[in-house]
């Protein structure tokens, strides 16, 4: 317990409480790092702020934390700058500066006018927001991890909660509010549930920004962790019955639905019989050489979330079936790149997070099961059933029966009323993570109690439609365009430019563009996905 208060003080007293340049700190996040030595971070200005907040907000006297924040905006811009949007992070556990990174790479300023400037806030327990530690978080010391932070922190850990960094954002904001100052609130998955929860608490219309776009929707009443593979499975079955309906992807399978085919597939794995991968010289990495239904459906859960390797998924389970010289070739490549870690497959933590103790936190606490969950051999045997999956939250079930978990405060499973808040929804029906039923659903609560509601499916999308929704007739993707026009007055009037819609790039099963091809190379080391 004074350890934790005097790692808050040590850090609040190294900052400044005003936005910097963060060129003039000595920063030790290395992505951050990277950014700005990036070409494209060249053109803009990055600022830094530090500042200290109530560990309890219910209770001041409790100590501190400390909250870092950056902003990509431009020093020289004229007309004055006005337009904050502040970009909600994913996870839980998660920091700004990935998203940071996505919004230098996919130029969402430059979609916008000259006024806007993009923040991104660390969550508490994140990036420099007093990162949550101990030193050894793996599945190999979960005892000693948690025995750790019982010793350090205590029941202070209690107030690292979706509730807290909630009211994190509302200090942020008002913090840098002020007259003539427009502020609008951007959140990708965990981040929509954050916002949805800050909604929650902050209900009165001098609290709330003038819009919010959720992105990847997290529904409350439906995201229960112990369900996660089931609805990556669902999406994955959506995803392999397109190849069925693309006459160039269902020859590969000789008129068989080629999900009828994984299913055989994934059989014989579970049977022990022969396969193509008995036939492989190269050794099989883990999770493979471990269980090969596992080191397979884990793969499958892994590159349905990337937009072009996704594509390859249906000329594995050819190859795999096919098994001639060229597969065999093929497969023994992608095993030498899985255990070469060129592809994270089953590595610990199995959910990548800046910080997988904060995830764990929140997950363990409020969003792994609404009851008591059931084991994690139970968990594991359900994953097993599947062909999509990622096998965390057997992970965090784990850590469940060591957690020292905080007490549910009552916003947990409920859905704020908007009363007429400029909300837009985006959301891609081949997201695994937030499968599109899940804002469908909210939709209909959303738009009962707002005209100014709006929710845009865009068709082929994975996880983060913002970036991962690319077209053909333009190097911005259509989330980006979507979310310009209605950050560009649509949220007034309830009106998004949607043209782009038209213009979605569809799968390409044929493996003939540049980014298909280059994946194929990196996967098989060819540039021939199928080579029929």
């Amino acid at each position: 317990m004074r350890i934790l208060g005097l790692l808050l003080v040590v850090i609040s007293c190294c900052w400044a409480s005003d936005w910097f340049l963060c060129p003039g700190v000595e920063l030790k996040n290395p992505l951050l790092k990277l950014i700005l030595s990036s070409p494209k971070a060249s053109q803009w200005d990055i600022m830094c702020l530090n500042v200290t907040a109530p560990l309890d907000y219910s209770n001041p006297s409790a100590g501190d934390i400390s909250l870092f924040v950056t902003k990509l905006t431009n020093l020289s811009s004229s007309p004055k700058l006005t337009s904050q949007l502040w970009m909600i992070a994913g996870g839980p556990g998660e920091a700004g500066e990935p998203l940071l990174n996505s919004m230098i790479n996919w130029d969402l300023m430059d979609a916008l006018d000259e006024t806007f400037e993009l923040i991104f806030p660390d969550h508490r327990g994140t990036g420099y927001s007093t990162p949550l530690y101990c030193p050894n978080p793996d599945m190999a010391h979960v005892v000693e991890c948690t025995t750790y932070l019982d010793e350090v922190m205590g029941d202070n850990l209690h107030q690292f909660t979706i509730s807290n960094a909630a009211r994190d954002i509302n200090f942020l904001l008002k913090m840098n509010s002020g007259p003539g100052i427009k502020q609008h609130l951007y959140g990708i998955s965990y981040g929509t549930l954050l916002i949805q929860r800050f909604l929650l608490i902050f209900n009165s219309t001098e609290d709330r920004p003038l819009s919010v776009t959720l992105d990847g929707v997290v529904s409350p009443t439906h995201m229960e962790g112990i369900d996660y593979d089931v609805h990556f499975n669902n999406i994955g079955r959506v995803f392999m019955a397109r190849c069925d309906s693309d006459t160039f992807c269902s020859a590969a399978f000789d008129g068989t639905c080629a999900y009828q085919k994984m299913q055989e597939l994934f059989d014989a794995l579970s049977q022990g019989e022969p396969t193509c991968f008995d036939k492989l010289t190269q050794p099989l990495p883990p999770p493979f050489a471990e269980n090969k239904h596992m080191g397979l459906e884990m793969l499958f859960a892994t590159i349905l979330e990337d937009e072009v390797a996704r594509v390859l998924i249906p000329p594995t389970v050819f190859r795999i079936n096919r098994c001639n010289s060229d597969d065999i070739a093929a497969l023994n490549h992608l095993m030498k790149l899985i255990g070469g870690g060129g592809l994270n497959i089953g590595d610990e933590p199995l959910i990548p997070a800046d910080n997988v103790l904060l995830l764990i936190n929140i997950e363990t606490s409020e969003l792994l099961s609404f009851d008591t969950p059931p084991d994690a051999k139970t968990l594991a045997e359900q994953s097993m059933s599947l062909y999509f999956a990622t096998f965390a939250e057997v992970e965090v079930r784990v850590w469940y029966d060591f957690w020292n978990r905080y007490p549910l405060d009552g916003y947990t499973q409920k859905v704020p009323n908007v009363d007429g808040l400029p909300l837009l929804m985006l959301n891609g029906n081949l997201d695994p993570a937030t499968p599109v039923y899940w804002p469908s659903d909210l939709w209909m609560h959303y738009f009962s109690s707002s005209p100014l509601a709006k929710f845009v499916m865009l068709d082929t999308s994975t996880h983060g439609s913002l970036v991962y929704s690319p077209v053909t007739n333009s190097d911005t993707p259509c989330g980006i365009q979507v979310l310009a026009s209605w950050l560009l007055g649509g949220y007034e009037t309830n009106t998004v430019d949607t043209t782009c819609l038209s213009h979605l790039a569809p799968i390409d099963w044929e493996g003939t563009n540049a980014d298909t091809i280059q994946d194929s190379i990196t996967f098989f080391g060819t540039t021939d996905m199928w080579q029929f």
